[in-house]
């Protein structure tokens, strides 16, 4: 196994890859290996060992590997802005569809994404930001030439060619209008752009979205899908305006039509939109002209890409969530059949009946968007999850209904002729890392995928000022390493490789997602310590590299010259590290709190999440909708009613996102709707569950102080009988510590701390010590200096204060009757905010209690999902999704004669400069401490204009500058 984390050099960057199919030496060797004596073991079939060459290999935060090269032939295409651009060298970040032209002579290619840029000044105008659409000439389909490059301001999802293949249409987002691009005189440009004419979406400070664009046969209509506002938009393309508009809800408070994303016409006069959040297919009809609402179709998953066969009798539905595509017959609207992408992983993996694992079905595979070959027999699904393209052989009921006999027989001698069989899932391509879309070449025999992520490697420049040619210090702004500019994306030529290379490929799909079956070491050692650890405390904090807090260990692989929270400010992480585990190779799965807090709590993120957080990052629009609040409301409380109560002032709307359908949310195993979450899988296995600020609403804290829903900061909310968390999730009202106040920069760790003190006190006092315990300690984020209470208002005594609540947190554990029992696992959410010379996903893990190692350094490449895998097998819960089913328990971190055990908080000095009632010894540490750090007013002044109201509201380039400056100086 190889695991590196190289970054690209700029010529790499700029040529093509491409992939030989000849094995070197060792690789050889290898396989002798494997075929002589693998199957002694009972393993995988030998072949299954060498499933490509390590060089072609990448490890990924997620936990898997990508093989984009791993088919004969293929070629990963940067996509690189034209030279003579603002940046010649500059290759875009997160392609989002591919299509290719009615003849097959085109292949349009668009981003929706962060693709935020800083070309050398610290200005607003000396920052690029734009979106791409990227235009190929298919003349030779396995080496596309590039025809032009364009920038549009914003965009969404959204991109159609028209049926003469002279003009094709891109949605552009946030600015509610479409783009039109024509060819004229021989060339192509982009011609105008027709507004939609939407003030604001539906919901509080909503601004208008356009997602999907579909047209008619005829050319004379283009339908647009309303993301924001629920609704789609005629255009009549004689007059390139609109003409209709149709609210998709059904009113009288019934949840339907909303977050529509696709659009599909299968005739001249009919239309279907797929409704994210609602989970049903909208079949539009046109009534002298006007659009109606016809039916409406529920899909047990979320509908985001439609495709209609070529004759459009059959509609084929790629639900993400549910991770099928379910066939409609257009005629009667009737179902034919529900396919599972990828289904039964056993069926691929060839592993003994004995050693077979329970992942059939999980939910996890994020099936996004698909293609039919031009025979109509075979159906390619770009499956973000699993960096894969699945292979579907359709059968006869789902073909069109009138495809010839001859066609048929003309399909089983051509390359898509393995897909002659019934419908189902015949093999895995890989791809790159989360493939987005995918279209085929008009011969049937190229496959076109646009890989949405790149690896980003590390940042060490992401906070650190770099030096200009003309020797000037440039703020660390201009290195452009934040975490999203990092991550780029391609276009994937991937040749349909021949039945032979079937199963190979597939094989490198399971072997990169680790579909193996845990060792029985690690068996051994899980069912031991679920045998004797009966509760687990999970931190989860806020957005921390491994380099800014212990870069500075004597111990590990850190970089001191990175650290900005060393040791006197951050003492009980340094000494807990130390006491403890070095976990020096511990990756975020997500790149920012908008995905990192799905990783965390349920080790995967959906399609929706994955596709509109860099979007939403780069000021594109969108709202934060990925912890239980859906365009700012609330949808853990379903009624008017309730969300009143919730929130005083609520709008009287009854047609406002009713129910507590979350679209953001993932599933949980057997079709368990929105519950995904590990305290799903713990209250399903009937464990208990206690939440301290996990999902809770924070609109309420930033309300005027007159406001009836205003919440103040109280050091004493239980005594007072303040409430401060109203759960954002069903599930978590009855499990939340309401007394225990969320994400608020002004309030202090310490007071959060006390109050998840009060309730564990009880706990050990009546015997009910929760099984799970979810503690949010957010204050590592930083924030809101002017208005932060108790003398909290510094960067350093908000790290301090942080790193206080934790180490008490973990003293109070260790000094009580549940030393014994408890595990206490921390982790933070992301690594967004720094630099680190490893990865700029890599951050802070540290466990501590009974059975855990004691002084050791592991350099093993952890991620957030196998924590959760590891939190999961000692609670013995059972795996609510792929990517926890397959991966790795955290054996190496506990040794079973490690029983004893302590630990005793330390105070970072700093904190005796503010108005905390810390213990009275070290007094007269007072002064020094205060002298050290900058006061309110300099960090206010410095990070003036960010917004504090919730985490990554701000501008991280401009954050991650700030923190530097003040913590390392200019």
């Amino acid at each position: 196994m190889v695991i590196s984390f190289e970054t690209q050099t700029k010529s790499q960057k700029e040529k093509p890859t491409h992939r030989s199919n000849r094995l070197g030496r060792k690789e050889c060797l290898t396989l002798l290996f494997s075929c002589l004596c693998w199957p002694m073991f009972g393993g995988y079939p030998a072949i299954k060992l060498l499933a490509h060459s390590p060089k072609d290999r990448k490890f990924l935060p997620t936990g898997v590997w990508v093989s984009p090269l791993a088919t004969p032939g293929s070629i990963c295409l940067p996509l690189v802005e034209e030279p003579g651009g603002q940046v010649s060298s500059f290759q875009v970040g997160q392609p989002a569809i591919a299509t290719v032209s009615p003849n097959g002579q085109l292949l349009l290619v668009v981003t929706s994404g962060y693709n935020l840029f800083n070309l050398g000044e610290v200005k607003a105008s000396h920052l690029k930001k734009d979106e791409y659409v990227f235009l190929f000439q298919l003349s030779d389909p396995n080496h596309p030439t590039k025809l032009g490059v364009w920038t549009i301001p914003n965009s969404f999802y959204g991109a159609c060619w028209h049926p003469r293949g002279n003009e094709f249409y891109v949605s552009g987002g946030k600015d509610d209008c479409i783009w039109v691009f024509r060819k004229e005189d021989g060339g192509w440009n982009r011609k105008r752009s027709i507004s939609l004419g939407h003030k604001h979406g539906n919901g509080p400070g909503i601004t208008p979205v356009v997602a999907g664009v579909g047209i008619s046969p005829k050319g004379d209509l283009l339908l647009a899908a309303n993301l924001a506002n629920d609704s789609v938009t005629v255009i009549d393309l004689q007059q390139y305006k609109p003409v209709a508009e149709l609210d998709l809800r059904p009113g009288a408070g019934v949840a339907g039509g909303e977050y529509p994303f696709w659009v599909t016409f299968i005739g001249p006069e009919k239309a279907y939109v797929s409704s994210l959040r609602d989970r049903e297919v909208i079949a539009i009809g046109f009534l002298k002209g006007k659009p109606i609402v016809s039916s409406r179709i529920p899909v047990a998953g979320q509908p985001n890409r439609l495709l209609a066969s070529h004759t459009g009798k059959r509609l084929y539905v790629i639900e993400d969530n549910s991770d099928r595509i379910s066939v409609l017959d257009t005629a009667n609207e009737r179902w034919i059949e529900s396919i599972p992408i990828p289904g039964d992983w056993n069926r691929f993996s060839g592993l003994p009946r004995r050693t077979r694992r329970a992942a059939n079905f999980l939910p996890g595979s994020n099936p996004n968007a698909a293609a039919l070959s031009p025979d109509g027999g075979c159906l390619y699904v770009s499956c973000g999850a699993i960096n894969a393209v699945a292979m579907v052989q359709l059968g006869a009921a789902s073909q069109d209904p009138d495809k010839s006999t001859a066609a048929q027989e003309r399909s089983r001698s051509t390359r898509e002729g393995s897909c002659s069989q019934p419908s189902k899932v015949v093999a895995l391509l890989p791809t790159g890392w989360y493939p987005s879309s995918v279209d085929i070449a008009a011969d049937g025999r190229t496959l076109f995928v646009t890989d949405m992520k790149t690896d980003p490697g590390p940042n060490p420049n992401a906070c650190q000022p770099s030096t200009r040619p003309e020797g000037k210090l440039a703020p660390c702004r201009l290195a452009n390493e934040y975490v999203w500019q990092l991550t780029k994306g391609d276009l994937l030529i991937l040749p349909i490789p021949r039945e032979k290379e079937l199963h190979r490929l597939t094989s490198v799909v399971l072997q990169n997602n680790r579909v193996k079956p845990t060792g029985s070491f690690s068996l051994k050692l899980a069912k031991f310590l679920r045998d004797h650890i009966h509760h687990i405390v999970y931190v989860i904090k806020e957005n921390r590299t491994y380099d800014q807090v212990l870069g500075d260990l004597e111990k590990g692989d850190g970089d001191p010259r990175l650290t900005l929270f060393p040791e006197p400010l951050t003492p009980n992480h340094h000494e807990l590290a130390r006491t403890f585990v070095t976990l020096d190779r511990f990756f975020c799965s997500g790149e920012v709190s908008g995905n990192g807090w799905n990783w965390s709590t349920a080790g995967r993120a959906t399609d929706f999440t994955e596709k509109t957080v860099p979007v939403a990052y780069a000021g594109r629009g969108l709202s934060s909708d990925w912890e239980g609040e859906n365009r700012n409301v609330n949808v853990g409380w379903a009624s008017v009613e309730e969300r009143k109560k919730a929130f005083p002032g609520y709008p009287d709307d009854p047609d406002l996102l009713p129910g507590t359908r979350d679209v953001a949310a993932p599933d949980g195993p057997g079709g368990q709707e929105g519950a995904g979450y590990l305290w799903d899988a713990a209250l399903r296995a009937k464990k208990t569950v206690r939440n301290y600020g996990f999902f809770v609403d924070l609109s309420r804290y930033w309300l005027p102080p007159s406001h009836p829903g205003f919440i103040p900061i109280t050091p004493e909310p239980f005594r007072q009988k303040i409430v401060q968390a109203y759960p954002t999730k069903r599930a978590l009202i009855p499990h939340t510590d309401p007394y225990f106040r969320g994400f608020d920069m002004r309030n202090a760790d310490f007071w959060l701390y006390q109050e998840w003190e009060r309730e564990f006190d009880a706990y050990v006092h009546n015997g009910h010590f929760p099984h799970l315990s979810l503690v949010r300690f957010p204050h590592d984020h930083f924030g809101a200096f002017k208005d932060a209470r108790f003398g909290v208002n510094t960067v350093e005594t908000q790290m301090a204060d942080n790193d206080y609540a934790l180490g008490l947190l973990v003293e109070k554990i260790a000094h009580s009757p549940h030393a014994k029992d408890t595990l206490v696992f921390v982790i933070e959410d992301d690594a967004q905010d720094g630099p680190d010379h490893v990865h700029s996903h890599r951050s802070l893990a540290l466990v501590a209690g009974p059975y855990v190692r004691q002084g050791a350094v592991i350099s093993t490449p952890y991620t957030t999902v196998d924590l959760l895998r590891t939190l999961f097998d000692i609670l013995g819960l059972e795996p609510s999704c792929q990517e926890l089913a397959f991966a790795r328990f955290m054996g190496d971190i506990f040794d079973p004669n490690q029983k004893e055990w302590t630990y005793t908080a330390r105070i970072p000095d700093v904190l005796r400069s503010t108005e905390l009632p810390l213990p009275l010894s070290q007094k007269a540490s007072q002064k020094v401490a205060a002298s050290r750090q900058h006061n309110a007013d300099y960090w206010e002044k410095l990070m003036q204009g960010e917004n504090f109201t919730q985490e990554d509201r701000l501008d991280p380039l401009r954050f991650n500058e700030a923190l530097w400056r003040g913590m390392r100086g200019e």
